[in-house]
């Protein structure tokens, strides 16, 4: 066989012992250079321990030649030594894959037993009760102003009107005065025609009866009133008066009660007056009631309580004075008018409890108004008896009616429950209509333990 190690063809060897123990790197003398005198050295102190087959050489050979290995392998056929593999530790694989595993199981617990949660959709109970009544309000209602609120709002326009001729007119003065009760805290009722006499000695009378309030403490009570002068003429007429009262002369009471002018008395004539026409006046009415409107509607929306009441429109009294009267007596002819709105607000709640109050359904029925858009508000006839402060109106209609359920009792039942548990659980509250749970993650089967993980949706539609 040729020998292919090239180190070995430039190195010739005595078969002596003496050859055997020279020193190689003085007899190399056709190495290169130092470091290929160096490998021959190694190499032949290598084989001087151990006899190496062809194979053997081939391979060790090659570990020093890369190049002879290359062509070696071609030129006999023989297969490369492969480098031994590095293994991965089996032990730390094992110990990556267990802590993978109780993470992922612990996120598992956590979601399941910790995050879980568990919204209920409910739609409840809805029914339409039939409605046509009138309702009372009691003043001591209003008066407390927790269920019922009236506002006041006012406006007041005017216009010029032409004056058209002459004709006789045989009128009496009016206007309102301010009446003081200084005698003590209680109510003093004066009775219809009561008289009211000004120091220039004009009777003026009122045309029903008012009861003046009693004193707050060191103020007088007072109440407005419009009289009306005892005699037809202009000489009634007067823009600032204080009164007494002739039926109190002689008692204690003469100087604990009296009177002051509000507005101007006027309006009194007799004879031929340069008048305006009534024709006129009602087209300066129509005129200006469009703008009093708007600006009453503006004022009531901008005293609007708070959302949980219901205003009624139809409900709302209306007032309007105006100067036709002083007209007659008036070189200036303008026309004056002033409207005067009670409007009136009224708790949702308390509403649906005077509605509810005849019919057969009762309180433990928790039923409550759903919306007012099918009810028709108005005022009633006028020969309804309507005591002194109190507000009457009357509503008609179909209003929707629904179930007032309570989310925190329904939570606090559901509790730890299972799926199964469910629809029974929800037999429990009358005023459901449907119920469905939705659970979170999807593999949970029971509620949560606690009240927070648990929503409960009431559907409006």
């Amino acid at each position: 066989m040729q020998d292919i190690n090239p180190i070995r063809r430039t190195v010739p060897v005595s078969e002596s012992t003496e050859a055997e123990d020279v020193d190689m790197r003085t007899s190399v003398g056709v190495a290169r250079d130092k470091e290929e005198a160096d490998n021959v050295f190694l190499l032949r102190e290598e084989q001087k321990s151990t006899h190496l087959n062809p194979k053997e050489e081939f391979a060790f050979s090659s570990l020093y030649s890369p190049t002879s290995r290359k062509n070696s392998i071609q030129k006999n056929g023989a297969n490369p030594i492969k480098p031994p593999k590095i293994r991965a530790r089996k032990n730390n694989n094992n110990v990556l894959t267990f802590f993978i595993g109780a993470v992922l199981f612990l996120c598992f617990v956590m979601y399941t037993f910790v995050y879980a949660s568990v919204r209920v959709d409910i739609t409840p109970l809805r029914t339409s009760i039939p409605v046509d009544q009138t309702i009372v309000v009691p003043s001591i209602d209003i008066q407390i102003g927790t269920d019922v609120i009236v506002i006041t709002a006012s406006s007041t326009d005017s216009v010029d009107v032409p004056r058209r001729g002459e004709s006789k007119v045989e009128t009496k003065a009016s206007g309102v005065i301010t009446i003081y009760n200084n005698n003590s805290s209680a109510p003093q009722k004066l009775i219809t025609n009561t008289r009211f006499e000004s120091k220039t000695g004009k009777i003026y009378r009122i045309a029903e009866s008012v009861t003046v309030p009693g004193m707050t403490g060191n103020t007088p009570g007072s109440i407005d009133v419009t009289v009306f002068a005892d005699s037809i003429g202009s000489e009634y007429n007067t823009s600032a008066a204080e009164f007494s009262i002739p039926g109190f002369k002689g008692t204690a009471l003469a100087n604990k009660f009296y009177a002051k002018t509000k507005s101007a008395i006027s309006g009194g004539a007799s004879g031929l007056q340069t008048t305006v026409a009534d024709e006129d006046i009602e087209a300066a009415h129509n005129k200006i009631l469009t703008e009093l409107n708007k600006k009453i509607a503006s004022e009531i929306e901008s005293k609007k309580p708070s959302d949980e009441f219901i205003y009624l429109p139809d409900a709302t009294s209306y007032t309007t004075t105006d100067n036709r009267k002083e007209l007659i007596t008036d070189s200036k002819a303008k026309y004056t008018e002033t409207i005067v709105a009670k409007a009136i607000f009224i708790r949702k709640d308390y509403l649906a409890k005077r509605i509810l109050e005849n019919t057969s359904h009762t309180e433990e029925e928790k039923l409550r108004l759903e919306s007012t858009e099918q009810l028709v508000f108005g005022v009633p006839a006028k020969d309804t008896k309507i005591n002194e402060g109190d507000v009457v109106f009357t509503v008609t209609g179909a209003p929707s009616f629904i179930s007032d359920l309570d989310e925190t009792r329904i939570a606090a039942r559901l509790v730890g429950v299972s799926k199964s548990e469910f629809a029974e659980r929800m037999k429990e509250f009358s005023g459901i209509d449907k119920a469905e749970p939705h659970f979170n993650p999807l593999w949970v089967s029971r509620f949560p333990n606690d009240t927070k993980r648990i929503e409960i949706q009431i559907l409006k539609n």
